[in-house]
């Protein structure tokens, strides 16, 4: 029997952040490197080839989860839409389950945190003048509205920006206060408005 080819370094990192993401949803900051090992398939000497310490693990899991390019990527690849309310509907889906996914993570590290970690909050702004996670959101969203530019009252800039800020808001669980508000409903209001005059079929 052959043996497997081995792993590249970066195919490595990849598998150890992608058996640690569950583990930290689950356990929070108490999950263990043996735990990571176990779901990866791997010795858990190999995790600390990659990553000196849990931290650096715990810090390289964060900055996946908080990686916007799936989500970019799944803006800039949608299938055709025949209506603005249509393709605000699917942006919407799309920003709720980043904002579920991060909010998963964050919650269960709050809930459960680990004495040999320290949670450091990403920053607001990039210190180099890089793009950051919100630029890349709302770059993307506008392309993905572009189409739609002549039916908008505003550029598409800031549609896309008030897209994000009433996702955030219709998704925290703090601002809904119980309401029920799906991608399908917060497009329509949106694109049509609260009266039943300005509602179409």
């Amino acid at each position: 029997m052959s043996r497997a080819a081995p792993m590249s370094p970066e195919e490595r990192r990849r598998t150890i952040i992608e058996a640690a993401r569950p583990l930290l949803v689950a356990n929070g900051g108490r999950f263990t490197t043996k735990q990571v090992a176990e779901a990866a398939g791997i010795a858990e000497g190999t995790i600390f080839r990659v990553f000196p310490t849990k931290q650096a693990l715990y810090d390289a899991v964060i900055a996946d989860v908080l990686d916007p390019t799936p989500t970019v990527e799944a803006f800039r690849t949608m299938p055709e839409h025949h209506s603005l309310e249509e393709r605000i509907t699917a942006v919407l889906t799309l920003l709720y389950s980043d904002m579920d996914t991060i909010e998963e993570v964050f919650m269960a590290v709050h809930a459960m945190p680990s004495d040999d970690l320290s949670p450091r909050k990403p920053p607001m702004k990039n210190c180099d003048g890089a793009p950051t996670r919100s630029d890349d959101l709302r770059g993307a969203m506008a392309e993905a509205i572009a189409p739609w530019r002549d039916e908008l009252s505003v550029s598409l800039e800031e549609a896309a920006a008030w897209l994000r800020s009433v996702a955030m808001a219709t998704s925290h669980p703090f601002l809904k206060r119980g309401a029920d508000f799906p991608p399908e409903l917060a497009a329509r209001l949106i694109t049509h408005g609260l009266t039943k005059g300005s509602t179409r079929p």
